[in-house]
């Protein structure tokens, strides 16, 4: 027989887990919410059900990875959000490789970046990434950690093509070059960053299994 937790947060956790739920085959409800009591049960016997409940994150994530159509949003909502800020933090880590690798290219050269398409490219993923953050808020299953990641991973990479773009001029002509690779392998590096801590926590599998 399943021990329940006894402490408020979790019961308040399982109701709303419960009430989510209810669309649910009772059958798999019944192994749903069987198995995260007892992952509760025990991590509240040994004194860490705060991180527990960390680790599971929101109730309406659980219910909408289960399968629940009263539960969260819409799977394709949160996958544009996460697909808003990726395209985003790689367009402007782009952009800002491009500009310091033309850095140092005359005004009048054919490769030379026009001024206008260089606002409307900032333009064009400043309203991309501002649409990332909007939708973020919308999307109940998404932690708040998770938001403010969708949106400073924007925000930073807009800040670091202007970095790049002054550091491009100010470097002797050459120099520039291989430095333009490095906004490249820091966007790379970011979309990963993005999509890894965006993801469903894998956590909550081993709990149903």
């Amino acid at each position: 027989m399943t021990t329940l937790p006894s402490s408020a947060a979790a019961q308040a956790y399982l109701k709303r887990l419960t009430a989510l739920t209810a669309s649910l085959p009772s059958g798999e409800q019944l192994d749903l919410l069987t198995g995260i009591e007892e992952h509760l049960a025990d991590a509240e016997q040994r004194g860490v059900l705060q991180a527990a409940l960390d680790s599971l994150g929101p109730p309406e994530q659980i219910a909408l990875e289960a399968g629940a159509e009263t539960a969260g949003t819409p799977k394709w909502m949160r996958r544009l959000a996460v697909a808003s800020a990726v395209a985003t933090v790689g367009g402007f880590m782009a952009l800002g490789a491009l500009l310091c690798f033309t850095a140092h290219f005359d005004d009048d050269s054919e490769y030379a970046l026009h001024p206008m398409l260089i606002l409307l490219a900032f333009g064009a993923g400043s309203m991309t990434g501002v649409f990332s953050t909007v939708l973020s808020f919308l999307v109940r299953d998404l932690t708040g950690q998770q938001r403010v990641l969708l949106t400073a991973s924007w925000i930073a990479s807009s800040l670091l093509a202007i970095v790049f773009g002054i550091a491009g001029g100010s470097v002797p002509v050459g120099v520039n070059l291989p430095l333009s690779a490095l906004p490249l392998l820091m966007g790379a590096i970011g979309v990963v960053l993005v999509l890894r801590y965006t993801a469903p926590n894998p956590a909550r599998k081993l709990v149903r299994s």
